[in-house]
This record gives structure tokens, C-alpha cells and sequence, in this order.
């Protein structure tokens, strides 16, 4: 079990009079130890959420903001790798070429919306 500082929640040396990390004094205060993944328990036994949890807004930020731009990237990059190969290479689309480039433009299409229907769903 790891203790750890109730103001920044860095872990602490055994038996730390002060923390290394903000110097608030442990003499006074009570340790917060880890019990598992995702939440913890302070010495009066009550559960204390991880920091590391996304928040509604920051799951709203995500969502609606971060993934869309990862979306226009991905399909700018894929369209001006289709272009330049087509420019530049002797050989042109082919039936072959173009159904592969398809299931890859799919396959990255349903792993976003699989993604975006996890966060919607509180899974992530």
C-alpha cells in the first residue's frame, strides 16, 4: 500500500514528515493510501475518486472537439496520400488499389464511431 499527499497526491517516502513534492506537513494531515485502479481510501475509509477520470466537460472537449480535428487530419492526410501516389507514380488507380484504399477509410470510420459510442456511454 502506497501512501500518498492529500494536497498534490504524490506518493510519499515511509514515514515523510513533509511532502517532496508541495512540502505540506504530514505530522498533522492524513495520509491517502492506494486500494485500487481507479479509486482510493483516505485513513477514515472513504472513497476518494482518481484525478485521472475525465470530467463531463472534459469528456464533451473530447468528443466534440479532439476527435472531430482527428477525423479532418486523417481524412486530409488520406486524400493528399491518394493524390501524391496518383501524381507521382507511374502506375494509376486501380480497381484493387481503390477497394483497399476504401476498407481502410471504413474500417478507421468504425473505430471512431465505436469509440465516440464508448465515451458516450461513460466506457472510457
Amino acid at each position: 500500500m502506497v501512501d500518498l499527499c492529500p494536497e498534490c497526491g504524490n506518493p510519499l517516502k515511509k514515514n515523510a514528515e513533509f511532502c517532496m513534492y508541495c512540502g505540506k506537513n504530514m505530522k498533522n494531515s492524513r495520509k491517502v493510501s492506494i486500494i485500487g485502479n481507479n479509486q482510493s481510501k483516505n485513513d477514515d475509509g472513504v472513497n476518494k475518486q482518481s484525478r485521472y477520470l475525465l470530467n463531463d466537460s472534459q469528456r464533451r472537449l473530447l468528443v466534440y472537439r479532439i476527435i472531430p480535428l482527428l477525423i479532418i487530419g486523417c481524412v486530409i492526410w488520406l486524400l493528399a496520400e491518394s493524390v501524391f501516389s496518383f501524381l507521382f507514380k507511374e502506375s494509376s488507380f486501380t480497381p484493387q488499389f481503390i477497394i483497399i484504399y476504401v476498407t481502410f477509410v471504413i474500417a478507421d470510420l468504425v473505430a471512431l464511431l465505436l469509440f465516440f459510442i464508448t465515451a458516450r456511454k461513460n466506457y472510457v
